[in-house]
This record gives structure tokens, C-alpha cells and sequence, in this order.
């Protein structure tokens, strides 16, 4: 352990408190607290970063306080918060499909499956009744892509009749 962290330790801990309290010879009268705060909250400044700001105040030749006093600032009077306008995305519900006989919703889904060739793989279609999981299709097929599939739901619909919901 260094010599100073031992010092510091040793040191009361009401004495490192009233350090904290002393106010510093320049540190920013509360007119001034208020003046930072209100170019950092105008409608020029609203959605831009702290350090964004800051530079294009230099830009004009405009020196107020540092990049850590704005935030100081900001964080007393609670609006250390993202700057930019964003957009809040209202909840959407999951759509659950629901099934009280057969035939009323079918499923499909490719599968992957390993061929005896190492990093061959074949697709395997298949078409399944949710409420009795009764496999209504399946094709296997080398490569599947947006045409087989197309096909592979349209023949399986053709064979084995219509159903409410895919």
C-alpha cells in the first residue's frame, strides 16, 4: 500500500468531508450556474451532446465553463438524459395464433440436416397442424430458398385441402 493511500485512510473522516464543503475561489456563482443552464436547455442547444456544444461555443468564441462543469450542471438539475429527440416505440402485443380444431392453423419451418458429406446439408420442409401436430408435408431439398419454399406451400395446401391460418 502506498504511503498516501495510508495517510488518507488515517485522516478523520470528518476532516476529507469539510474538504469536500469548502467552496473553491473559482467555482461559478449560482447566476452563472443558472446562465449555463439556460444556453444548455435552449432550443438552439436542446438536441445536442454537452461536448457538442461546448465546441461550438468555443466556435464563436464563447468560453463559459469546462465540458465536466456543464455536466455538474446538468446533473443538479436532473437533465443528464439523452439529448436527441427519439422516438418511442409503443408496445406491440405478440399475435398468438390459436387453434380449437384441426386445419384451422398450420405452421412450416426449414431444418438443417447433416448429410454422411462433412458441410453438406440438405433442407427439410415441413408443414405441421398446431392443434393435432400432424405433419401435413415435408419435402427435402438440397438448397431451400424463397421459390422452393413458395411451391412447397402451395403443393402442400393443394394435396391436402385449405386451411384458415399459415
Amino acid at each position: 500500500m502506498s504511503r498516501s493511500t495510508l495517510r488518507r485512510r488515517r485522516k478523520p473522516a470528518g476532516e476529507r468531508a469539510l474538504l469536500k464543503m469548502i467552496a473553491r475561489r473559482n467555482a461559478l456563482s449560482e447566476a452563472e450556474r443558472r446562465y449555463v443552464a439556460a444556453v444548455l436547455c435552449c432550443e438552439r442547444f436542446a438536441d445536442l451532446a454537452v461536448p457538442q456544444v461546448f465546441t461550438r461555443l468555443l466556435d464563436e468564441g464563447t468560453y463559459m465553463c469546462s465540458v465536466s462543469t456543464m455536466y455538474r450542471i446538468l446533473r443538479a438539475n436532473a437533465q443528464v438524459r439523452e439529448r436527441r429527440r427519439l422516438v418511442r416505440h409503443p408496445a406491440h402485443e405478440k399475435p398468438r395464433l390459436v387453434a380449437n380444431a384441426p386445419r384451422q392453423v398450420l405452421t412450416w419451418d426449414i431444418t438443417k440436416l447433416p448429410s454422411s458429406v462433412k458441410g453438406v446439408y440438405f433442407s427439410l420442409l415441413v408443414m405441421i397442424d398446431i392443434f393435432s401436430r400432424y405433419v401435413v408435408g415435408w419435402t427435402i431439398v438440397r438448397r431451400a430458398n424463397a421459390e422452393i419454399a413458395a411451391e412447397f406451400i402451395r403443393a402442400t395446401l393443394l394435396r391436402d385441402g385449405t386451411c384458415q391460418v399459415i
